[in-house]
C-alpha cells in the first residue's frame, strides 16, 4: 500500500474534527475504523489510525490521521508533505504494538 494523499487538517471542535496529519492510500484489505498503520519514511516510522474509509470499485480508500506521543509525530513546519506520497503503508498486526501505539496515543 502507498499514500495516495498528504493533507495538514485543522482542529475544529464544534465540527467534532481531530487536527493533524491525514494521508490516503487504497488497499484491497479488509479494513476496520481505528485500525493502525505504520508510515516509512526514510529513516523514519509514524504511526496512523484508520478514520474513514470509502468502497471504491473492489479497493478500499482510506483516510488515517496520525497518531502517537507529539515528540515523534511528523513535524510539519519542516517536512513537506509532499515526499510523503508513494511512501509504504503497512498494517500493524501484532497486539503488543497495537497496545504500545495507544499507550504512546493517550500520553498526548
Amino acid at each position: 500500500m502507498k499514500v495516495l494523499s498528504a493533507e495538514l487538517v485543522s482542529p475544529d471542535k464544534r465540527a467534532r474534527i481531530l487536527g493533524g496529519v491525514y494521508i490516503e492510500f487504497e488497499t484491497t484489505e479488509n479494513v476496520k475504523k481505528d485500525d493502525y498503520f505504520k508510515l516509512y519514511v526514510n529513516p523514519f516510522t509514524y504511526e496512523f489510525q484508520a478514520e474513514r474509509i470509502k468502497a471504491s470499485g473492489d479497493k478500499l480508500i482510506v483516510s488515517a490521521r496520525e497518531v502517537g506521543y507529539w515528540r515523534v509525530k511528523i513535524d510539519t513546519e519542516r517536512v513537506d508533505l509532499r515526499t510523503l506520497i508513494g511512501c509504504l503503508v503497512i498494517p500493524v498486526t501484532d497486539e503488543l504494538e497495537k497496545s504500545r501505539i495507544r499507550e504512546k496515543t493517550c500520553l498526548t
